[in-house]
């Protein structure tokens, strides 16, 4: 077999550190990811107090609610920089970044009303994200999966840096992006 899945990285975005203990029962660490955020925009870290409404699409076990129930947005200076994490790998693997949205913001109520787009390695994977079309409402999680392969640098295999970059859509009603 040639294939083997190593977690590299569990964050929470926009919220504290989650110790095993207070995972879902499946014993997970997650970070805060301020050590990962490229460049000097942090973003707001706005919460949720309501508790989270799992689905049969996003089961309780996928994340713990302190994930969905924080955030890291853009506010009102979203029209000037991409918000950026970047994550130091070995180059010549595949990596899957799974991505936990929730709109926690209850302002927002629409489709459209906050759409955003995700660039993974500078590739666009999503033109016009928008999380309230995934879940509905408010307060409903929802994942979406990614896999992208890290090249080595002429067949040598080195540390290289995984970007995750988000900005919001010139055309969307509010300019605040969820994570």
């Amino acid at each position: 077999m040639d294939t083997a899945l190593e977690n590299v990285y569990r964050l929470n975005m926009g919220g504290g550190q989650i110790t095993g203990n207070n995972d879902t029962g499946m014993y997970r660490s997650w970070d805060q990811d301020n050590k990962y955020i490229y460049g000097a925009a942090f973003g707001l870290t706005p919460t949720y107090p309501s508790p989270i409404m799992y689905t049969m699409e996003t089961p309780n076990y996928t994340a713990p609610e302190l994930v969905y129930q924080s955030q890291r947005s853009m506010g009102n200076q979203s029209d000037k920089y991409n918000l950026t994490w970047r994550f130091p790998v070995d180059s010549g693997f595949y990596y899957m970044l799974r991505l936990h949205l929730c709109n926690i913001i209850q302002e927002y109520t629409k489709e459209g009303d906050v759409l955003f787009r995700i660039f993974i390695n500078n590739q666009t994977v999503e033109q016009e994200a928008d999380v309230i079309h995934w879940t509905h409402g408010s307060g409903y999680p929802v994942f979406k999966d990614y896999i992208v392969f890290v090249n080595s640098n002429g067949g040598h295999r080195s540390k290289q840096d995984l970007w995750l970059a988000m900005h919001p859509d010139p055309n969307s009603t509010y300019v605040m992006m969820l994570i």
